[in-house]
């Protein structure tokens, strides 16, 4: 409350003797001069006191805290120290700039020579990758007032989102000066400029012309962008050396089945070695279960597919918070959620995730093509014309079969899985459209109309999810037909030649060949749906990149901070130019500029 002047007592004292009164929470203390150096306050009850007691006690409190405050921070300088402060929280910068300039202003007295360590850390950029870490020292002179600091950044064809990182000054090593406490660190983002997923088809990408590309092709390219990320790529070479293993330990089966019909237990075998030779083939198939087991345990935590998706999810997230009106009017609220979630898993599990498998056929098929030529060979045994057919027809005749059927079947799986998502996303934006406008539907007593639609949605969805089953179903089967049509061929051939103990061709040979026909089967069946799987990626794949490629208002954000902060500066030397003495900092107005409404 504002202090009440009281007329003295005693009228003659008026103006010599001045008693001030203060009310506050209800109570009143008057306080006069007594002497020139001693003040007496009373409370009312008529006991006057003197405030030197307390005056004291106040100064000795004080000394004690100056004194534990020197203890832990040390002797306080003549003057105060100034502060030094990063002049903005954020900068940008484009991936072609050489570096990112940042500026640090030092508000005080200038007129000595400060210095404090700045470091930089990373948040989603990665130092080495995207731009060079510093540990480094930032010196003012006597007179500075501001100080730059240059990052150097990394110019790559790889696309990256908008990626930032962190500079802060430390404590550490700081000389006649204190860090703020709010602006001691600032971000720093790199604007990429780069496609997704490269940019080897950026004009289409670009323009929004992602229909114009072959879909294979630009799946591969996805693959590439992918593959760059060291976490994806270092459990992707796991996973491709524990399929090479288990190809190897299929290898190996084979020609121990062989061995063990034709050398081992054969009619003219020698007996006193069988169970020697026995229990070796069994040691040799146990052997690598436990390594087996072991891998197929650890390649869940090997982070290939959880890599994956957080680049594609993240990274659609932050583009989504970054677009520009003109993107944010022509994106649809139900696809760009079903891109993160839906398109993005199928495009990792149904995409990427099929390439181990796909190379693991391929290889199984040239181990078969290398034991069929060298076993024999090993063995001592001479391939006649008819061998030669046995061995290696089967492993010409189920590629051209699968690459025609694939090539004749492409269309339909293509328009059944296109009609799927179709109809899928029409179920969900009807739904999004109900719970969206829920108290119009109640008012206007349209609950069973929507009802009806939703429904309908649903039996559409339905409909497309059994057509493209029974599509998938019938292209599967497809390898097992061309199988057993191999087979129902072989096995009368094959057996009559083993009838026939022309002494080149055993029962373990006849039996390894029928093994492999159906090895081969199940190795194209494999390969065949990992293309049909891949194929099904495509419409996923095409509404991730035009996400991915809308325009964003960071360059315009950018360029906005860079003026401002470049106003900033200009006011400080107009200030400075008018009073060199005064705080040029702590007279910058907060003004807004150019302002425009659209």
């Amino acid at each position: 409350q504002e202090p009440e002047e009281e007329e003295p007592n005693d009228p003659q004292s008026l103006g010599e003797v001045p008693t001030l009164s203060i009310v506050s929470n209800g109570k009143r203390v008057d306080i006069r001069k007594s002497t020139a150096d001693e003040f007496l306050f009373s409370t009312g009850h008529g006991v006057e006191e003197s405030l030197e007691p307390k005056a004291a006690l106040a100064r000795e409190l004080t000394a004690s805290i100056q004194e534990k405050m020197r203890e832990k921070h040390g002797p306080r300088p003549d003057d105060l120290v100034p502060v030094l402060a990063f002049e903005a929280p954020i900068h940008y910068c484009s991936e072609k700039d050489v570096a990112v300039v940042i500026g640090v202003i030092r508000i005080g007295d200038c007129s000595k020579q400060s210095a404090v360590n700045y470091v930089t850390k990373d948040i989603s950029a990665v130092a080495g990758k995207k731009y060079e870490a510093q540990n480094s020292r930032l010196v003012f002179e006597p007179g500075e007032i501001r100080k730059e600091m240059e990052i150097r950044v990394i110019d790559d064809d790889l696309w990256d989102c908008t990626l930032e990182f962190e500079v802060q000054m430390t404590d550490e090593g700081i000389l006649n000066g204190t860090i703020s406490r709010y602006a001691f660190a600032t971000r720093a983002k790199i604007m990429d400029d780069d496609a997704f997923p490269t940019n080897k088809f950026r004009d289409q990408l670009m323009s929004g012309r992602e229909h114009e590309i072959s879909p294979p092709m630009l799946l591969l390219e996805y693959f590439k962008m992918n593959m760059s990320n060291p976490v994806v790529m270092r459990g992707l070479k796991k996973k491709l050396a524990f399929d090479t293993i288990e190809n190897l330990v299929f290898i190996i089966g084979l020609f121990l089945d062989m061995y063990m019909v034709d050398y081992v237990v054969c009619e003219t075998c020698d007996v006193g070695s069988a169970p020697a030779s026995l229990a070796f083939i069994v040691f040799l198939k146990v052997l690598p279960q436990p390594v087996c087991h072991f891998l197929a345990y650890r390649q869940n935590f090997w982070k290939v597919g959880g890599a994956s998706r957080m680049t594609l999810q993240a990274n659609l997230l932050r583009k989504y918070l970054s677009y520009d009106e003109g993107s944010l009017a022509e994106i649809n609220a139900t696809k760009l959620i079903l891109a993160m979630t839906r398109d993005s898993s199928e495009l990792v599990a149904n995409g990427f995730l099929q390439i181990p498998m796909f190379v693991s056929a391929i290889f199984r098929l040239l181990l078969i093509l290398m034991y069929q030529m060298i076993v024999p060979a090993a063995l001592g045994k001479q391939i006649t014309a008819t061998g030669l057919m046995h061995r290696f027809l089967p492993l010409v005749f189920f590629p051209i079969a699968m690459i025609i059927f694939l090539f004749l079947r492409n269309k339909t799986l293509t328009e059944a899985l296109e009609y799927l998502h179709e109809t899928q996303n029409w179920m969900l934006h009807q739904c999004r459209q109900t719970i969206n406008n829920h108290r119009l539907i109640s008012d206007y007593k349209k609950r069973g109309a929507f009802v009806d639609k939703f429904m309908q949605r649903i039996e559409q969805y339905n409909a497309a999810n059994v057509n493209y089953a029974a599509v998938r179903t019938n292209n599967a089967e497809f390898a097992e037909w061309c199988t057993l049509l191999v087979l129902a061929v072989y096995v009368p051939i094959g057996g009559l030649q083993v009838l026939a103990r022309d002494g080149n061709f055993f029962l373990g040979n006849f039996l390894n060949n029928v093994a492999i026909i159906k090895a081969l089967g199940a190795m194209c069946t494999q390969l065949y749906n990992v293309i049909l799987t891949m194929q099904t990626t495509f419409q996923s794949l095409t509404t991730v990149t035009c996400y991915m490629n809308l325009s964003t208002d960071t360059l315009h954000r950018g360029t906005q901070q860079k003026r401002n902060i470049q106003l900033c500066r200009e006011r400080i030397q107009t200030t400075l130019q008018s009073d060199p003495t005064s705080e040029p900092v702590d007279q910058l107005c907060i003004e807004m500029v150019n302002l425009s409404f659209k």
